[in-house]
């Protein structure tokens, strides 16, 4: 493949990338404000049924913004298989860390604030955590330890369990971006 055809292959992918960042970011904010405003209004979330309609939209995304990166590598002759799957990690990685972002933001709290009660949450906060001994002491204690004891050591959990989800998102997403890149360099050699 030649030169040019190879920087139109990135560009294209570049332009790819930043659009589907763009939409995973306005779709963060639109799920964080519907959150922040029933949370408010004292609705309970129902985690998985919210996890199924916020990946249907996101395929959905998805796969519009993935059509120009298999159709650039169909006109080229090339076998870009690596590329588009990374679109749907990078998605992911840019749409959970700016939801989590979000939501803490329209709820004033700190940026850095997660809960027990969300399943992926509690991953991070379990991994810190050796005194909580079920997922449901967790939650029934949360509010308790968080928002009226205010304990140090335990806010200090909640928000470095956080950090560390945003760091390990943000170089999953840069990770799975750098490997598109060098696969599409790869095959244009």
């Amino acid at each position: 493949m030649g030169l040019i055809i190879l920087c139109m292959c990135i560009a294209v992918y570049l332009a790819v990338c930043a659009q589907t960042m763009s939409d995973a970011f306005a779709y963060a904010d639109v799920a964080a404000s519907v959150d922040s405003e029933e949370i408010a209004a004292s609705i309970d979330i129902d985690h998985a049924a919210k996890l199924k309609e916020r990946i249907a939209h996101m395929a959905c995304l998805y796969a519009m913004n993935v059509a120009p990166v298999a159709l650039v590598a169909f006109f080229v002759g090339q076998d870009y298989v690596v590329a588009p799957l990374m679109l749907g990690v990078i998605a992911w990685a840019a749409w959970t860390n700016r939801f989590r972002k979000s939501l803490n933001k329209k709820r004033e709290f700190n940026v850095n604030y997660m809960s027990p009660s969300n399943w992926y949450d509690w991953q991070w906060i379990v991994g810190g955590d050796k005194d909580t001994l079920s997922r449901a002491e967790a939650i029934r204690d949360h509010r308790t330890r968080y928002f009226y004891r205010k304990e140090p050591e335990y806010m200090e959990l909640i928000h470095g369990a956080a950090a560390k989800a945003g760091r390990f998102e943000i170089t999953v997403g840069v990770s799975a971006f750098l490997v598109a890149i060098a696969m599409i360099v790869c095959r244009g050699l």
